[in-house]
């Protein structure tokens, strides 16, 4: 037999989509893949993943339940296009492995993939390590480095903190790592929920982090000093009445994945809440906010 012919058969999946439903489509492809490289297009966004050849119909299902969930919730997907196209070669791979480094995300935080090495400053730095260390979920997109250096300056150590989308577990882990004293993880998708978990045991902070299936806050019983959310504009607006009936008295929540577009419609959905702005973060088309409640903002009912 040809050694091409003995190579393993991947699928190529590329999704392009309105740049807003990127990070929620780029998190399914990942609890279905490999990885998932970020192809910025103007208005859109270019999301390519590799599948085992066996599992492209299930990738494909997910993907598409997800642009249909995501559409339905009102996001904005635009004229959203998936293509598959068949390969041999796992070169691919080693050359992604390659390009990936230690990501540094000041004050605090460092990410770290497995097969790197890092020494890092006790006491200065609290590191992260994540396999396989994808684009989504590792600080190399804008809204997960926003969200990593809000937590790096909010928590002080002892905190309860909410993670909502937990994603790859990146920021449950990293608030762990920071002193929080319990973090709490929730994610909608069942995979992803998986992948969260097992990054947690990796960064062995599993006696901190739970990591909980659940939509929203609907899950968790209030209190929570932090609140932390990586999600698009339209959740996070939504997600504004639960956040203020489940933030303990001086709480912060931290809101990223806000496209600067709407960003005027997510400012009055907090305003709506009685929340006011302590810190705006922009980093190209994304915006990373935390939000705190105003002393005279009335009980949640």
């Amino acid at each position: 037999m040809p050694a091409r012919d003995r190579e393993p058969l991947w699928a190529k999946v590329t999704v392009k989509v309105a740049l807003e439903a990127a990070p929620g489509v780029a998190d399914v492809m990942l609890s279905v893949s490999h990885g998932v490289e970020e192809q910025p297009r103007g208005a859109k966004v270019g999301l390519v993943t590799y599948v085992p050849a066996a599992h492209t119909a299930k990738a494909l299902e997910r993907i598409h339940e997800r642009l249909t969930a995501l559409s339905a919730a009102g996001l904005e997907v635009g004229s959203a296009t998936v293509a598959v196209r068949r390969v041999r070669s796992r070169k691919w791979e080693e050359a992604w492995k390659a390009g990936l480094d230690v990501v540094r995300v000041p004050p605090r935080i460092v990410i770290k993939p497995t097969w790197k090495d890092y020494a890092a400053r006790p006491g200065e730095e609290a590191v992260v390590e994540l396999d396989p260390g994808m684009a989504f979920g590792t600080g190399d997109h804008a809204t997960t480095r926003g969200c990593l250096a809000a937590l790096g300056r909010c928590i002080r150590g002892g905190e309860l903190v909410f993670d909502i989308g937990a994603g790859s577990g990146v920021l449950s882990i990293a608030a762990a790592k920071l002193g929080a004293r319990r973090v709490v993880g929730v994610e909608i998708d069942e995979s992803a929920a998986r992948i969260a978990a097992h990054n947690v045991g990796l960064n062995q902070v599993d006696n901190i982090v739970a990591v909980v299936c659940g939509d929203g806050l609907r899950c968790l019983r209030p209190g929570a000093d932090v609140i932390v959310a990586n999600l698009t504009s339209h959740h996070v607006a939504a997600l504004a009445p639960q956040v203020r009936g489940h933030l303990a008295p001086g709480g912060v929540f931290i809101a990223s994945g806000i496209s600067t577009a709407h960003e005027g419609a997510v400012r009055v959905a907090g305003e709506a809440e009685r929340f006011s702005v302590r810190d705006r973060r922009q980093e190209g088309e994304w915006l990373t906010m935390v939000w705190e409640l105003g002393t005279d903002a009335p009980a949640s009912g």
